[in-house]
């Protein structure tokens, strides 16, 4: 075939107004040069001429492809523009065209592509097809919180609470970053609406304590624990707010009440240690710290829970502080340190003048010291 011959001919077809024949002539250029991009390009735009508008979207769809194929991302963008504004609510191409601006780092513009497809297909009753479409709009630009809000919608809508949930919460917390604590607290809102989990009470209780409203932070803990019973994690929240509130004795209390105790919360322990000790409330804080001390001496962390109570009453030398020390020391079998400790506490019982003390200091050396 004579291409330049036949493109000639096409073309005088056109200028004389011979569409449907110009046509018949640029389908053989086309079948007789199928990877010709000028001709393919040019048939697309005699079939949108013609009416033929989905038959010329396929022509581009295709040539969108071979351009990228061959490097020409520029290219293939300019003309997939093109095709969208013949038929802006197709899928195929709205995918190609946010692949490719993605690629050139245009992501606002493939997320919004991909949200106007959702709207499309939200108003034709597709769900499902308006959630896939938003999850790439999503992928696009995943810093858009309202993009995120939407998504979230939409999987409300499609019976997905709990993902949905997840995003509410995920927003909630960028903006308690920003620092926009009234919008956190509504987007909490609407994902406890929707489900009830751990992870979103110890969202809510962060964020009041962001606030400075530290009660609330300890009721929304409280209130998570009577849905989420003995969970360890919203047990620690509620210990480390009921410190944060200045509850230092209802924060020793609750660690006490953990099934399994941990040298993580020594730190915590001795915040809470230090104000009793000082307010002159000893034996409430070796009560209430002793079930604590004895758990993890039992799994050799003796030496770190004394130190734990030693630096929280510093300052305040007592007999008792190291008749306990000795107590915790020997059951975490170390009887030197444990007898160190009594001795000191011997000696500020006598400087004290406390006979029944030092008769019982005396009494726990000796038993010590018996046993081996």
């Amino acid at each position: 075939m004579d291409r330049l011959k036949v493109q000639q001919l096409a073309d005088q077809l056109v200028a004389t107004g011979q569409l449907p024949q110009a046509l018949v002539e640029y389908q053989k250029l086309r079948r007789a040069f199928p990877e010709d991009q000028g001709i393919m390009n040019r048939l697309g735009d005699l079939l949108v001429q013609a009416g033929a508008t989905k038959e010329a979207l396929a022509i581009f769809k295709v040539l969108a492809l071979n351009l990228q194929r061959d490097g020409y991302d520029k290219k293939a963008i300019a003309l997939l523009r093109k095709a969208l504004r013949l038929a802006p609510e197709d899928p195929e191409a709205v995918g190609q065209l946010s692949e490719l601006l993605m690629a050139s780092g245009l992501t606002k513009e493939a997320a919004k592509l991909q949200i106007d497809l959702a709207h499309t297909f939200e108003k034709l009753g597709r769900a499902e097809d308006a959630l896939a479409a938003l999850i790439r709009a999503a992928n696009a630009d995943p810093f858009d919180a309202n993009l995120r809000f939407r998504l979230a919608q939409a999987y409300v809508a499609t019976g997905q609470k709990e993902r949905a949930a997840g995003l509410y919460a995920e927003a909630a917390e960028e903006l308690m970053t920003a620092g926009r604590q009234e919008e956190a607290q509504d987007a909490l809102q609407i994902a406890t609406d929707l489900v009830k989990s751990a992870k979103l009470y110890l969202l809510q209780a962060k964020l009041f304590h962001h606030m400075g409203q530290q009660p609330k932070s300890v009721h929304i803990l409280k209130e998570a624990l009577k849905a989420f019973p003995l969970n360890p994690i919203l047990q620690e929240a509620l210990a480390g707010a009921q410190m944060e509130a200045g509850h230092a004795r209802q924060c020793l209390e609750v660690l006490g009440q953990l099934r399994q105790i941990h040298s993580r919360i020594l730190p915590l322990c001795e915040r809470a240690l230090r104000p009793l000790i000082q307010e002159r409330h000893l034996p409430t804080a070796l009560n209430l710290y002793r079930p604590i001390a004895e758990a993890l001496a039992a799994k050799g962390s003796s030496m770190e829970v004394c130190q734990t109570l030693l630096r929280a009453a510093e300052g305040y030398e007592h007999p008792t502080v190291h008749i306990f020390v000795g107590e915790i020391q020997s059951q975490g079998e170390r009887k030197e340190a444990a007898i160190d400790a009594l001795n000191h506490a011997l000696e500020l019982a006598a400087q004290q003048k406390t006979s029944t003390l030092r008769n019982k200091i005396r009494h726990l050396i000796d038993a010590l010291v018996q046993a081996g």
